[in-house]
């Protein structure tokens, strides 16, 4: 969705402020009709001086339209010494003595608007419409408010009106065209901008507008047409070029392609992004050498120039086209095969088509010197620990560390593969020395939690938690690792419900944080919301064994024997080789039971 055009809102207020002092300046309030301003979308064509205004209508005021303008006046004095409150209360004196004016309530849902009090404005603005119906300034504006309230199509209604009220509004048509655009109504927006052209055939944001809905649409031949069309108008604009590039490759058309792209390289020669595709086109046409020549020249400057690499990382890597990146990167790596920016940019794409093993081979390529290093340890740490190769990713960290200046995470990832191996000591001895680098990471003293917990030292982990939340208030974790710990010892358990909906609120979807705040109403004796609450559990997360075995402890309280031994088998099927004994002597009761006596389901 775009963003409510806060450009056309603010100039209609702009227009207002104007229009309606010459309204109300310029009518006697005693049966005379006000006196506009022609519309032309863009504001009043001439302007006066306030004096000159007053004026010219003194002599037909009557004294009702006397103590309206005198509040009136007020109200723009106090304006302009900057006191919106008290401009609002002039303007409630002015309505209040003629109520039949609606450019005093639009003038004053322009107050309103101005402090996003929208429903005030927009219920001022309603009531302006009432009384004039055919009052242009008071439709756009309500159809600005309309979209600021989230109501889209209501405010698609209102512009649609105030364009029959007045078709020369170039802002208009532009906001109402991209809000069809973005909800996918395309021949509505291709409706809206086909009138645009008709009525400002000199303007070609109209024609590139079109050109988009008609692409949407699949009408290719009248999306070139308006591209074209546009470009003719502004032949400096690269967007229509870059539609026009799309569209010829869908097409096959591969040496128009090209073609365009040395267009825009004609005008931007440092347009990496047009080297790129132009560069991908070539290699189309089966000119393999001449696109590698070009991915060469630009590769000679990238570890240099950053933003070399960012049309290719929001173009190729982002979108998913990953075989397209790394047929790039290793084209720009001819230039320079030493590059640290370049074999970074390519370990993270490898890194991002799961090939753990090319990711590592070019991460070990970024040298020590390099801006990429620090991101590059971690990344390297994190591979090893995803392929499983703990010695290697604890012999890797320690050289590291060893070598260079080291970074509290490095410390992190080196206590994570200790704890790997079930050596808590070691890992919290390395916490302790990332402490003393980094006293004020809070992933540091997540992990530091973690490991002291595991070590049974529950008074420590609860205070390494604390300090979490004392760095990083809104960290979802540690909320949730806080509360379920209280909720598992029995202690404190109105905090544990309150740290858990906290971390709720921030990951709403988390079966793991839904499972604890389950776990809190069970430990408190509320089985019927502990069960509502496990279930969302299972149905986040249906394979964990522990949420499960929670599903089952629940189901037993509630005397739902049957679906409690059933959960209890599905946990220890999810266990696989590791079955705790509190978990068989719970199967083995309810087996029991069951031949003793038929189980009761408590449904």
């Amino acid at each position: 969705m775009i963003a409510p055009d806060i450009a056309l809102i603010m100039n209609t207020i702009k227009y207002l402020s104007v229009a309606v002092l010459a309204m109300v300046l310029s009518a006697a309030f005693a049966g005379c009709s006000w006196h506009r301003s022609p519309d032309t979308g863009h504001g009043p064509s001439g302007r006066t001086s306030l004096e000159s205004r007053s004026q010219a209508v003194s002599s037909r005021a009557t004294t009702s339209s006397a103590e309206s303008r005198y509040y009136y006046l007020a109200a723009q004095k106090e304006l302009n010494a900057g006191k919106p409150e008290g401009a609002e209360e002039f303007l409630k004196l002015a309505i209040a003595a003629d109520p039949t004016a609606p450019e005093l309530k639009i003038e004053l849902a322009a107050i309103y608007l101005r402090r996003q009090q929208f429903d005030a404005a927009l219920n001022l603005v309603q009531q302006a419409i009432e009384i004039e119906p055919g009052n242009l300034p008071a439709w756009r504006l309500k159809a600005g408010l309309l979209y600021r309230r989230g109501k889209i199509e209501q405010a698609a209604i209102a512009y649609e009106h105030a364009l029959s009220l007045g078709p020369r509004q170039q802002g208009v048509y532009i906001v109402l065209g991209r809000l069809y655009l973005d909800r996918g109504r395309w021949v509505d927006a291709a409706r809206i901008f086909s009138k645009m052209t008709k009525v400002f055939p000199r303007d070609y944001t109209g024609y590139y507008y079109l050109g988009r809905a008609l692409e949407a649409i699949g009408d290719m031949d009248g999306a070139e047409e308006n591209y074209h069309k546009t470009l003719e108008l502004s032949p400096t604009l690269q967007e229509p070029r870059w539609h026009l590039i799309a569209i010829y490759q869908r097409r096959g058309r591969f040496r128009k392609a090209a073609e365009m792209c040395r267009r825009i390289l004609s005008q931007d020669p440092t347009n990496y992004r047009a080297s790129m595709t132009l560069a991908i086109i070539l290699r189309r046409l089966g000119r393999t050498e001449e696109g590698l020549q070009i991915l060469s020249e630009l590769g000679r400057s990238a570890e240099h120039n950053p933003e070399l690499l960012q049309p290719l990382v929001k173009q190729y890597i982002d979108t998913g086209k990953y075989q397209q990146a790394v047929w790039l990167l290793k084209g720009m790596l001819l230039g320079d095969p030493e590059s640290s920016a370049l074999h970074y940019v390519l370990a993270v794409t490898y890194d991002e088509m799961e090939e753990p093993l090319a990711a590592l081979e070019h991460f070990r390529k970024v040298r020590e010197d390099s801006d990429f290093y620090d991101n590059t340890v971690v990344q390297i740490a994190s591979l090893y620990q995803q392929l499983n190769r703990i010695d290697q990713g604890i012999a890797y960290l320690e050289t590291v560390i060893a070598s260079r200046k080291p970074k509290g995470d490095y410390y992190l990832y080196l206590a994570g593969f200790y704890e790997q191996k079930k050596m808590y000591r070691k890992a919290l001895e390395k916490i302790e020395e990332g402490l003393k680098l980094d006293g004020s990471n809070p992933r540091l003293y997540f992990r530091l939690g973690v490991v002291y917990d595991k070590l049974g030292r529950r008074r420590e982990s609860i205070a390494a938690m604390r300090k979490v939340l004392e760095l990083k208030p809104e960290d979802a974790r540690a909320l949730n690792y806080l509360g379920y710990t209280f909720a598992d010892m029995g202690t404190n358990l109105a905090e544990a419900e309150r740290l858990i909906r906290k971390a709720l609120k921030i990951r709403p979807d988390d079966g793991y944080i839904t499972d604890s705040l389950a776990w809190v109403y069970y430990k408190q004796g509320r089985y019927n919301a502990a069960l509502e609450w496990m279930r969302k559990a299972v149905k986040l997360v249906p394979d964990d064994p522990v949420i499960m075995e929670h599903l089952g402890d629940v189901l037993l309280k509630l005397n739902q024997k049957e679906k409690a031994l059933d959960a209890y088998l599905r946990s220890r099927r999810l266990r696989k080789d590791k079955r705790p004994r509190t978990l068989e002597d719970k199967i083995r009761r309810l087996q029991e039971n069951r031949r003793r006596e038929p189980i009761e389901n408590g449904d």
